[in-house]
């Protein structure tokens, strides 16, 4: 069997194992941030996999205003 024979082969197998693949890339719109966590999952998880304490922020230092762009 010759090395051009083989590969096209290869790259009949491998298309007909990714033809029902959706693109990584294509944005789900029932989805807009992906496959994302609630706050308390997020910080289990991290506590288990790295074993230590994540110390999140009490309070954001920011003072809200109701003040457009411009004075």
């Amino acid at each position: 069997m010759t090395l051009n024979k083989l590969l096209s082969g290869l790259l009949v197998v491998i298309s007909l194992f990714t033809g029902g693949m959706e693109d990584p890339l294509t944005p789900d719109p029932n989805k807009p941030l992906g496959d994302v966590l609630p706050i308390e999952k997020a910080v289990q998880e991290f506590n288990y996999l790295y074993g230590i304490e994540v110390v999140l922020p009490q309070y954001l230092p920011i003072h809200y205003t109701t003040q457009g762009g411009s004075d």
